[in-house]
């Protein structure tokens, strides 16, 4: 799913980590566990260039964790 504008990272982040399997972001030079700690930080910083935002795409392995997060996210595919 392509991933345009977070506006809250906390509750992002809190969806992300009731996923079940793992979650990804996948873009440019970027491929990021979101489940990880760390990783979240940086994709905290990613989130608030525009410019990255729609080039980036988080797969998830898990349907029910792919609908958790479009729901979240009121994106589409």
């Amino acid at each position: 799913m392509k991933l345009k504008d977070v506006t809250n990272i906390k509750d992002f982040f809190d969806t992300i980590n009731k996923c079940s399997e793992d979650v990804d972001l996948i873009g440019p030079g970027v491929d990021i566990h979101l489940k990880s700690p760390i990783a979240q930080m940086v994709c905290a910083s990613i989130f608030t260039n525009n410019d990255i935002n729609n080039e980036i795409k988080i797969v998830t392995y898990n349907s029910d964790d792919y609908n958790m997060i479009l729901k979240l996210t009121n994106e589409e595919d």
